[in-house]
């Protein structure tokens, strides 16, 4: 992962706040190549509304928020937010915010809980040959029951024209 770090910076109205703004490409050795994501810490005290307009302004697919713990259940608290609204959670997000974290502090061997609009979820960094490794155990994925033929065939509808369907995959 490469990232590119910025002096610490000032948001809001008044309210300043040390943080760590961080632009960051995930699943990448190359500059401006992977998936990107940003990384914005210290910020206990900021508002939803705050860190929604952050998050607008800044104009990644997803920035993580980076709390303190509230518990003592996690090590860390983090929320996400696109350019438009809160999410549970994102998998490359944290990532990179874990990736950051551990360069700025050294951190080579880590194993710690995060928590997430999703619950909480392990963590485990690691080094080898040089290299950051970034792990999260997410929770096992949950199936509803197929969509009623009826919704189905209204959401094929409204999809025609935007990609394939394949018919042999349930609804």
């Amino acid at each position: 992962m490469i990232f590119i770090k910025e002096t610490p910076a000032t948001f809001l109205k008044g309210r300043f706040h040390e943080t760590s703004r961080v632009p960051i490409d995930s699943f990448t050795t190359q500059p401006f190549s992977g998936n990107p994501a940003g990384f914005i810490a210290n910020v206990d005290g900021l508002s939803s509304a705050q860190m929604q307009r952050i998050a607008c302004e800044l104009n990644n697919s997803e920035t993580a928020f980076i709390f303190r713990p509230k518990g003592p259940d996690h090590d860390i608290r983090i929320r996400f937010f696109t350019p438009t609204t809160e999410v549970p959670s994102f998998g490359h997000a944290a990532i990179a915010a874990h990736f950051v974290r551990a360069l700025e502090g050294g951190v080579t061997d880590e194993t710690l809980v995060q928590k997430t609009g999703a619950g909480l979820m392990p963590i485990r960094i690691t080094s080898q040959n040089g290299q950051l490794w970034i792990a999260i155990t997410q929770a096992a994925p949950t199936f509803e029951p197929p969509l009623a033929p009826a919704i189905a065939k209204r959401v094929v509808q409204a999809l025609k024209g935007h990609g394939s369907l394949q018919d042999d995959f349930p609804m």
